[in-house]
């Protein structure tokens, strides 16, 4: 049963790969074919072994199986590759962010036109320019500022000082809840 699921998938693939070319529709046409191969050799199957292993039931879910690897096989090969203008003619690399004194890309080697050089440079302001900072950035902070709140800031390590009674914590923490008096 995945025998199916990957044939489907390697004739979609090809149609991905060449899509909008002549090599997308001949890979899917060869999926066709295939299957039709398989629907022929199931029939002859039946001949063969005197009607014991035809499954008209095989044949309606071979039938189904070709109408879907062609159906979405043809669909994924008319779909055209989509290439801006700021890609190579080509092999479709990129050249945003080329230097302008590339004569040729660096993909393939192919000449860059003058049309694809200027859109390749109108988008690389686009995309390159990132916001400025609205204010100078914040100065790092050091261990002892972030631990301040903690014991292991103070003198003495946690371990040699003891713990405080419980009457001794509520009072601290109700002492940091309680706003600033005003007098």
């Amino acid at each position: 049963m995945l025998l199916f699921v990957i044939y489907a998938v390697l004739v979609w693939y090809g149609a991905v790969k060449w899509r909008h070319n002549w090599r997308a529709f001949a890979w899917v046409g060869g999926g066709i074919v295939g299957v039709l191969i398989v629907i022929k050799f199931h029939t002859m199957l039946d001949g063969w072994t005197r009607q014991e292993i035809y499954l008209p039931v095989l044949q309606t879910l071979l039938w189904s199986y070709l109408l879907l690897v062609g159906s979405v096989g043809f669909f994924v090969a008319c779909i055209p590759q989509s290439r801006g203008a700021w890609c190579c003619d080509k092999c479709g690399y990129d050249l945003t962010g080329v230097p302008g004194f590339a004569d040729v890309c660096p993909e393939c080697g192919v000449p860059i036109s003058e049309d694809v050089a200027r859109a390749a440079e109108r988008r690389a302001t686009v995309v390159v320019s990132a916001p400025v900072p609205a204010g100078p950035a914040r100065a790092p902070r050091d261990m002892v500022e972030i631990l301040g709140h903690t014991s292991l800031s103070h003198t003495r390590s946690a371990a040699e000082q003891t713990p405080a009674s419980t009457d001794e914590q509520d009072d601290d923490r109700h002492a940091q809840h309680q706003p600033p008096s005003q007098g």
